[in-house]
C-alpha cells in the first residue's frame, strides 16, 4: 500500500512538471544517427568488404546449417541412439560457435562505422536539435527510450534525420 502512494505521488510529480513543461517531444539520437543516408551508405560500403562479405555469407550458411540440423533432429532423433544425440547435439554446439563468432565480426566492424558516424555527426545533430526547438516552440526534449508513453507525432527523431541529409 505504501509502495502504491509513493508511486502515485511521483507519477503525479512528474504529471504536473511535464504538463507545466510545455510543448514535449521525444528524440532517438542513434535512431537518427543510424537511419540518415551517410550511415546507410558507409554501412553498404562495410559489406561489401572481400572480409565481411565473406563474414556475412557464412552466416547465412551456418544458419540454414543450423535449420537444417534442427529439421533433421525433428525428424530423426527419436531412431537415434544416445551417442548419435550426443553427436548431433555436439556439431550443431560447434556451428552456433561459429555462426556466434561471425555475428560478433560483423557487428564489431558495424560498431566501428557508428563510433565514426557519431564523432562527425555529434555537433551537427545537437546544432540541427536545437534550431528545430527554437523554430518549433518545444520546451522540452526527451529521450524517447526514456519515454513512457508518446504519441508518434510526439517523435522528432525523423524531422531531424531529413535535416540532416540535407546537410549531407
Amino acid at each position: 500500500l505504501m509502495f502504491k502512494k509513493v508511486l502515485l505521488a511521483a507519477m503525479l510529480m512528474m504529471v504536473s512538471s511535464v504538463s507545466l513543461a510545455g510543448k514535449v517531444v521525444v528524440f532517438d539520437a542513434r535512431e537518427a544517427l543510424l537511419r540518415t543516408k551517410v550511415a546507410q551508405e558507409r554501412f553498404t560500403k562495410v559489406r561489401e568488404l572481400p572480409e565481411v562479405a565473406a563474414l556475412i555469407k557464412d552466416a547465412d550458411r551456418m544458419r540454414r546449417d543450423l535449420l537444417a540440423m534442427n529439421e533433421r533432429a525433428n525428424k530423426n532423433a527419436v531412431t537415434w541412439s544416445d551417442e548419435e544425440k550426443a553427436s548431433h547435439v555436439k556439431r550443431m554446439e560447434y556451428v552456433q560457435a561459429d555462426l556466434q563468432l561471425a555475428t560478433q565480426k560483423i557487428q564489431a566492424e558495424q560498431n566501428l562505422v557508428i563510433n565514426e558516424l557519431v564523432e562527425e555527426l555529434r555537433e551537427k545533430i545537437e546544432v540541427l536539435l536545437g534550431q528545430y526547438v527554437e523554430d518549433n516552440d518545444i520546451d522540452l526534449v526527451l529521450r524517447k527510450e526514456t519515454s513512457f508513453l508518446a504519441k508518434p507525432v510526439a517523435d522528432i527523431t525523423q524531422a531531424i534525420v531529413v535535416e540532416l541529409d540535407k546537410e549531407q
